[in-house]
Order: C-alpha cells, then sequence, then structure tokens
C-alpha cells in the first residue's frame, strides 16, 4: 500500500509539474497600455454686442458712412471652430439692399480665424455703408467647427448692443476693403 501510495504521489507531482510547466514560467507578460485619443466636444458659439455700435462718416468718399460693431464671440462647449466670415444685409421692405461681407483672410489678418476651447474674442468690426433708407439689418458671423467639419452661421442681434451712437469723426478703412477688424 506505501508504494501505491508514493506512485499516486509521483504521478500526482508529475502532472502539476507539466500542467505548470505548459501554463509558462509565471513570469510577467507586459500588457500594452491602450492609447487614448482626445475627442473634443463639437463647438457652440454665442455672439453678442459689446458695447455701442458707433456711426462714423466715412473717409472714402465712395461710402457714407463707417459703422463700428464691438462684438465679442465665446466659445462655451468646450470645442473649437474656425471663423469663416462676417456679413452685414441691410433691407427695405424685406429686400436686401446692400451687403458688407468680409472673408476668413480678412479675418486671419486681424489674428481671429481660430477660436479655441471655451475661448472668449472681442473686437470692433468695421464696415462700410451708403444705404440710408433701410429698415432692418441682419448680422452673421459663419463659422466651421474643427471636430467635424460641420459649418454654421450664428446672428447679432443688435438688441444686444447697448446703443447707437453718431460720432463725427470720419473713419478711414484700408483701400479695397469693406470691413476691418480691430482688437478692442
Amino acid at each position: 500500500m506505501t508504494d501505491l501510495k508514493a506512485r499516486w504521489t509521483f504521478s500526482i507531482a508529475v502532472v502539476l509539474a507539466a500542467v505548470l510547466i505548459g501554463c509558462g514560467d509565471g513570469g510577467t507578460t507586459a500588457t500594452p497600455t491602450p492609447t487614448t485619443t482626445t475627442v473634443f466636444p463639437a463647438a457652440d458659439l454665442n455672439v453678442s454686442g459689446n458695447g455701442a455700435i458707433a456711426v462714423h462718416p466715412s473717409l472714402d468718399t465712395r461710402f457714407g458712412a463707417a459703422i463700428v460693431f464691438p462684438i465679442t464671440v465665446e466659445e462655451t462647449a468646450g470645442g473649437r471652430a474656425t471663423w469663416n466670415y462676417f456679413r452685414v444685409s441691410y433691407f427695405r421692405n424685406g429686400v436686401e439692399i446692400e451687403r458688407n461681407e468680409q472673408g476668413a483672410d480678412e479675418i486671419e489678418r486681424a489674428g481671429y480665424r481660430n477660436i479655441g476651447a471655451r475661448a472668449t474674442l472681442t473686437a470692433e468690426v468695421i464696415t462700410r455703408v451708403n444705404a440710408t433708407d433701410w429698415d432692418d439689418v441682419q448680422i452673421r458671423l459663419g463659422f466651421t467647427d474643427t471636430r467635424d467639419a460641420r459649418e454654421f452661421e450664428r446672428f447679432l442681434s443688435l438688441e444686444s448692443f447697448d446703443t447707437v451712437v453718431l460720432d463725427f469723426t470720419p473713419l478711414f478703412l484700408p483701400e479695397g476693403s469693406e470691413l476691418a477688424i480691430v482688437e478692442r
């Protein structure tokens, strides 16, 4: 019986050794660290007036007035965007009679093209205008979300400005420009 018991003990030891050898040496195996990609949320922008609209006589005789719109652009969702255009349209009886628009090149030259996450930009946008008999003004800013290239517009309400003031200091815009953006 002792002989049988010794054989069983030896057999169990051999099986356990084989199992342990088959399972590896018990050393650690490097587990690859998963790479994480930063996912930015979609951009969401608020645009508003930041003070009083100022109407100046234009030094360029081809235009009747230069108008300064002090604005704030604020990213609120943690996304990023690019500013593509600023457009002012003047209407009479529901029909557009004059438009001033500036695209991405002018905005980039002024240093305002890229809007970072939770960033706030303040600027003065200066436009020229001839029409004096308009009854409505619409201001639109166009953007692209850098996350997914989604294009969107934001309307700038005239009610978001404090007031409109007449400033009799003549104002000049660079040659060939219908709009300029300056630091506020």
